[in-house]
């Protein structure tokens, strides 16, 4: 890691002083303005003002929560091509972990399972450029592209002190359509099972027809297995949970500081399964 030198750091304690409290939002501008002209002019390597704005962004929502992220109209762009399917992808979806990028989940049938990429495996690199700093967003946006171009991947797996590296190359591939849910069986011959893999756009329509199957081959209570879930549609997760619950049953909320962004989900009507043991 670079360090600044110390004639630097004088040079910054000198121009930007520690703010009297109570300082005004201009004198705290004043302050990151006089920092970032300093590290441009002065750093070790040559720097621009726009990647220092940016990381500034970054790093400024990184210590808000780990949910806000900032992104460039470019990168929105293809945020929604992603959501709507239209880029090519892995399978693998990314989480972080400490800091670290990590594999939440890897989609059945896709080119990571093929390459044989686990959950849990930690990614150190794609296409050569270390992946340390990038938000989960930013990395999904890097595994996408056009269908049949290939990324390389560096990964590091099992433990931290004496890991093993792997180098997968994977083509990237449109996922293939089909059922949110990947197995459907009876464990007893009571007991139904349904595992439901993420709550893609028919998640609460495909599990309700596998309840409906168990119920049919005698199924009296239900195990509904969500592990290694990556998450997905809020709709989604709604309407498959209101088949379990009552009728305006609050199921979900979103709060902020403005008014205008609360937003209640509630049940329509009473779940169909909304007596069946889970």
């Amino acid at each position: 890691m670079k360090r600044l030198a110390p004639a630097l750091l004088a040079a910054l304690a000198g121009a930007a002083p520690l703010p009297a409290q109570g300082a005004s939002s201009y004198e705290e501008l004043q302050r990151f303005s006089a920092v970032l002209n300093h590290i441009r002019t002065s750093h070790a390597d040559s720097v621009t003002y726009n990647g220092l704005v940016r990381a500034a962004i970054d790093g400024m929502l990184r210590s808000l929560d780990p949910h806000s992220y900032f992104v460039s109209k470019e990168d929105y762009d293809r945020l929604s091509l992603l959501e709507r399917g239209e880029l090519a992808t892995t399978g693998i979806q990314v989480e972080l972990v400490d800091g670290e990028p990590s594999v939440l989940n890897v989609s059945r049938g896709s080119p990571a399972e093929k390459a044989g990429v686990q959950p849990s495996d930690r990614i150190l690199r794609l296409d050569g450029a270390p992946v340390a700093g990038l938000t989960a967003k930013a990395i999904a946006l890097k595994l996408a592209g056009e269908k049949g171009s290939r990324v390389r991947l560096l990964l590091e797996r099992g433990s931290r002190l004496d890991p093993d590296s792997l180098t997968l190359t994977l083509r990237r591939a449109f996922p293939r359509p089909g059922s949110s849910v990947d197995a459907v069986r009876m464990l007893t011959p009571s007991v139904g099972f349904v595992r439901l893999g993420e709550f893609g756009p028919d998640a609460a329509r495909d599990v309700r027809n596998a309840i409906r199957k168990l119920r049919g081959q005698g199924a009296t209570k239900l195990i509904l297995d969500l592990r290694g879930n990556p998450g997905g549609a809020v709709i989604e997760a709604v309407e498959l949970a209101a088949e379990f619950l009552p009728a305006n049953a609050l199921v979900f909320t979103t709060k902020g500081r403005r008014k205008a962004v609360n937003e209640e989900f509630r049940t329509k009507s009473a779940g169909d399964f909304r007596d069946l043991p889970l």
